[in-house]
C-alpha cells in the first residue's frame, strides 16, 4: 500500500479515544465480526449490531443462509420495543406496523428466497419510511392512504423544491435503494429521462469534480485553534490533497454563487413560494385519504390548539410556520416571480455557469455550505457524503454534492468510489452512551387523552397503536397492574377494548 494511503487511513479514521467507542473504527464492508447461534424458533441468528449493520451486510448474511428475514425483523422489533418509548426513549419512530403482519411478510420473503426467487438486493430487508410517506392500510399504521400510483402517498411541502430521496448506512445500500425508487410514475413531471440501473464504481474514473474552498472554516485554519471548525477543515483538506495525489480530475477551488442572489430587494424568495405551495400540496394530499377528520390547514391548526398536551410539547410550543402559511396573502404573480428568480439565479446564472465554465460533472462543498440551498432552488440533485466525526462528542460531519439535472448516476458514482477508496465512515456512538430514562414518568393528564381516544377511535384506526399502548400501560401502572401492552397488539382488539369498555381503566 502506498505511503499516502497508509497516512490517509490513519489520519481520516474516526477518533478512537474515550469519546468514541472502539466499534466506531470497525469497517462497514463486512469485516465486522459476527457470531452465530442455532435456533429452531426463528428468534436468534447472527450476533450483529442493528445500529450499525448495513443492508448490504444483511443481504450477504441472507444469501449465505446465515440468517432469515424473520430473524432480522424480530431483532429490530425487540430493539424498538426496548428503546423507542421505553429504556433510552429515543422516540425515533412514530408508529410501527403490527408485529404479526411484519413477521408474516418476512416469512413469505424467506420462502421466496428458499425457492430461488429474489426480487432485488433489498429482498427481505426491513426499511423505515419518513412520516410524510403514507402506508398500506393493512399495516394498521397512522399514515394510511389510498393512491393510484406510488407518488400519490407522499406529502411534500413544496412541489418546486421537494423530491423523494433515500438515506442509507453505506453507498452500496443507497445504490440499491435509489435504483428501486427511481422508476418514473405518471405524476412525476420531471421524470423525462429513462430509468437506469445504477452501478457500484471502484474508482472516480473520468469524473471531473469541482471542490469549493471551505471559506466558513478559513479563520480557524489561520488561528490554529483546536476546535470543531479546525478539525473539520483538516479532514476536508486531507480529502482534497489525497484526491490530487491520486490523479483525480479536480478543479480546486471553485467559488459558489453568493446566496444573496436568491433574494429580491433583500427579501427571501423561498418563503412566499413554500408557504403558497404548502397550502395547495396539503389540500391535494388530504383529498387522497379515504377517511379523515381533517380537511384543511385551519382545522389542523385548531386541532393542535385544542390538544396542546399532545401536539404542542414544551420543545415545540407554537405553530409559527403553519400560521404563516395559513395567513400568507402573497399574490400569485409575485409567487411566480419569486419562483422564477430562484430557478434562474441558482440555475442558468449560478450553478449552470459554474458547471459549464469549468466543464464539471460534480460540485463538492462542506456539508454546512450554501451548495444544498442553491441546488434546491435550481432543482438539481444533491447527495450527502460522510467525512468524519468530531473527537469531542462524536458528532458526524460531511460533504454536500450536487450535479446537473438527471445525473443522479454521477453522484452515486462518486459515493461508491469514495466509499471504496477512503476509510469507512464514523459509526454512531454506542447505544450505551445514551442514558436510560425514567421507566415510570408521570403520565400525561388522563382525561384529555381519554376524550381524544374516544373521539378519534370510532370508525377507523386513526390513532397510533404505540401512543395508545403507552397510555394503557401508564394507567395500569397507576392501578397496580404489571401487564405491559406492546404496539404489536392487534389494532382491532385495542379499538374494541377502548370503545366498548372505556370505564374499565378509569
Amino acid at each position: 500500500m502506498p505511503k499516502v494511503f497508509k497516512f490517509l487511513r490513519t489520519a481520516l479514521a474516526p477518533n478512537t479515544g474515550n469519546a468514541v467507542p472502539r466499534a466506531a473504527t470497525d469497517r462497514s464492508d463486512g469485516s465486522r465480526k459476527a457470531s452465530f447461534t442455532s435456533s429452531t424458533d426463528d428468534t436468534w441468528g447472527p450476533d450483529f449490531d442493528p445500529l450499525t449493520v448495513s443492508a448490504f451486510e444483511l443481504s450477504e448474511l441472507l444469501n449465505a443462509q446465515a440468517i432469515t428475514s424473520v430473524q432480522i425483523v424480530r431483532l429490530y422489533l425487540k430493539e424498538i420495543e426496548m428503546h423507542n418509548r421505553r429504556g433510552r426513549q429515543l422516540r425515533a419512530l412514530i408508529s410501527v406496523a403490527p408485529k404479526h403482519e411484519l413477521v408474516r411478510i418476512a416469512r413469505k420473503l424467506d420462502e421466496e428466497r428458499a425457492r430461488g426467487k429474489i426480487r432485488g438486493p433489498l429482498h427481505g430487508i426491513p426499511i423505515v419510511l419518513k412520516d410524510n410517506i403514507m402506508t398500506d392500510e393493512k399495516l394498521g399504521m397512522d399514515t394510511t392512504v389510498v393512491g393510484v400510483v406510488p407518488m400519490d402517498g407522499i406529502f411534500s411541502l413544496s412541489k418546486t423544491f421537494d423530491a423523494v430521496g433515500g438515506m442509507a448506512k453505506s453507498a452500496k445500500d443507497l445504490v440499491a435503494l435509489i435504483d428501486a425508487m427511481m422508476v418514473p410514475t405518471s405524476r412525476e413531471e420531471n421524470a423525462r429521462s429513462p430509468h437506469r440501473s445504477f452501478k457500484i464504481k471502484p474508482d472516480f474514473g473520468t469524473l471531473r469534480i469541482g471542490i469549493c474552498e471551505p471559506t466558513i472554516w478559513k479563520a480557524w485554519r489561520k488561528s490554529g485553534r483546536i476546535n470543531g471548525d479546525a478539525e473539520r477543515f483538516m479532514k476536508y483538506d486531507m480529502i482534497v490533497q489525497s484526491m490530487i495525489e491520486m490523479g483525480v480530475d479536480i478543479v480546486y477551488p471553485v467559488e459558489l454563487p453568493n446566496q444573496s442572489s436568491l433574494t429580491i430587494d433583500g427579501k427571501n424568495c423561498f418563503e412566499p413560494v413554500v408557504y403558497s405551495e404548502f397550502k395547495d400540496c396539503l389540500a391535494e394530499f388530504i383529498r387522497d385519504f379515504r377517511v379523515t377528520k381533517m380537511h384543511s390547514l385551519a382545522e389542523i391548526i385548531n386541532f393542535n390548539l385544542d390538544h396542546p398536551e399532545l401536539c404542542l410539547p414544551p420543545t415545540c410550543p407554537d405553530q409559527n410556520d403553519l400560521m404563516a402559511a395559513l395567513q400568507a396573502t402573497t399574490k400569485r404573480e409575485e409567487v411566480n416571480a419569486a419562483r422564477q428568480h430562484l430557478q434562474t439565479a441558482a440555475g442558468p446564472e449560478g450553478l449552470d455557469f459554474l458547471f459549464s465554465s469549468q466543464k464539471l460533472d460534480i460540485i463538492i462543498a462542506p456539508g454546512d455550505a450554501a451548495l444544498s440551498t442553491l441546488a434546491a432552488a435550481a432543482g438539481y440533485p444533491t447527495a450527502a457524503c460522510p467525512l468524519s466525526a468530531l473527537k469531542l462528542n462524536g458528532q458526524p460531519f460531511g460533504l454536500t454534492l450536487a450535479s446537473r439535472p438527471h445525473t443522479e448516476h454521477m453522484l452515486l458514482h462518486f459515493l461508491t468510489a469514495y466509499e471504496n477508496i477512503f476509510p469507512p465512515r464514523a459509526l454512531p456512538l454506542a447505544l450505551s452512551s445514551v442514558p436510560l430514562q425514567d421507566p415510570n414518568p408521570e403520565p400525561l393528564p388522563d382525561q384529555p387523552i381519554i376524550d381524544l381516544i374516544l373521539h378519534e377511535w370510532d370508525t377507523s384506526v386513526s390513532c397510533s397503536a404505540d401512543a395508545l399502548a403507552d397510555w394503557l400501560n401508564a394507567r395500569w401502572r397507576k392501578s397496580g397492574f404489571c401487564v405491559l401492552v406492546g404496539s404489536g397488539v392487534h389494532c382491532d382488539v385495542i379499538k374494541n377494548l377502548i370503545v366498548y369498555s372505556p370505564r374499565a381503566y378509569e
